[in-house]
């Protein structure tokens, strides 16, 4: 706008001359129309130079497009080449796998079938080894048969004068300590009566096993299947106090029989464990507030809970473990049970508050 106003500007000075007062109408159209004139070649002229402008950009487009076109096409074409040479590389690979294999296959046939004769020889070999061994050691039974039979005979013979020795002598002490306990039994108080009380139960029993036991090649026993136990070591609960086998009993004070090796006595402060059974670990847990006992025995039974009708003994437990190996007994007190004092002796064990 600026320009074409200079342009009109300049021609209305160089045609406007003369006094613009004293001209014509004829000659004012004159100048418009020169004017106008210029101004149609000045736009003309705008015009054609964006068309200059615009042919130009599209050129530089359509160059720029032909540029991208033709790279596209190059890494298109690199990229197939690639691709070319990764599969031509590929087959290549499993060419070369599949012969190594083949010749792998050929070479382990070859060392199987080596392998194959050399164990045959081996083997005829060894049976050839194991028959002279098999008549050897057919020999050597035999010998060693005899000899056996000859010792189990002179040990039966043995044993058996052993037992009836062993028996003579438990009938000599038996009679030795009624007679004394007869003679004694005056002067002992309720407490030690009831205790030695259970010691006899405990050692009448233990005397009929030891019988039993012997009869029976030594007395070992033998724990059947899974749950199940053997007439040697079948659980009694006979009564010495009141004391039921099923669920969770209530004991009163008193003595109890719980196996045939194992007897049980308890006051409020006091509580005793009558067994033959050798603790072969003993240790509290303080926080649970209980006694644990593990004692060597081969007996196998479900485990028992009893209630103690006692002040500082409340709960016992008893149950075999890793397959009746050995016998564990648990004793609940009331207080911590490392305030308790614990004795051992050959009757067994005794725990004091």
């Amino acid at each position: 706008m600026r320009i074409l106003f200079i342009l009109v500007l300049f021609i209305s000075l160089s045609l406007g001359r003369e006094n613009p007062f004293i001209k014509t109408k004829s000659y004012e159209n004159k100048i418009n129309a020169n004017i106008q004139k210029k101004i149609n070649q000045v736009k003309q002229k705008a015009k054609e130079e964006r068309a200059i402008q615009k042919a130009k950009l599209e050129a530089r487009r359509a160059k720029k497009e032909r540029y991208i076109q033709k790279a596209r096409r190059l890494v298109a074409k690199r990229k197939a080449e690639a691709l070319r040479i990764q599969e031509a590389r590929r087959k290549a690979l499993e060419k070369a796998k599949l012969e190594f294999q083949a010749r792998e296959s050929v070479k382990r046939e070859a060392r199987n079938l080596e392998a194959r004769h050399e164990e045959a020889k081996r083997e005829k070999i060894a049976i050839r080894k194991a028959k002279q061994k098999a008549r050897r050691e057919e020999i050597r039974r035999k010998k060693a048969r005899e000899v056996r039979e000859a010792k189990l005979e002179e040990i039966r013979q043995r044993k058996a004068r052993e037992v009836r020795r062993e028996e003579i002598r438990q009938e000599k002490e038996e009679k030795a300590e009624e007679d004394k306990k007869q003679k004694d039994k005056e002067s002992l108080n309720p407490q030690e009566k009831q205790e030695n009380e259970v010691a006899n139960i405990v050692k009448n029993e233990e005397n009929e096993h030891h019988q039993a036991e012997e009869a029976k090649n030594d007395g070992e026993a033998q724990v059947k299947n899974q749950g199940e136990i053997s007439p040697s070591v079948k659980i009694s609960f006979e009564k010495v106090g009141a004391f039921s086998p099923r669920g969770i009993n209530e004991l009163p004070i008193g003595s109890y029989k719980l196996l045939p090796k194992l007897n049980i006595s308890f006051t409020n402060n006091t509580f005793f464990i009558y067994t033959k059974y050798k603790v072969y670990k003993k240790f509290v847990l303080k926080r649970e507030r209980k006694i644990v006992f593990d004692f060597k025995a081969h007996v196998n039974f479900y485990t028992r809970r009893n209630v103690l009708n006692s002040e500082n003994f409340k709960h016992l437990t008893i149950g075999s473990h890793k397959g009746g190996k050995y016998l564990r007994v648990v004793i609940n007190v009331s207080k911590n049970p490392n305030s308790f004092n614990i004795g051992y002796s050959d009757k067994g064990v005794i725990i004091e508050k």
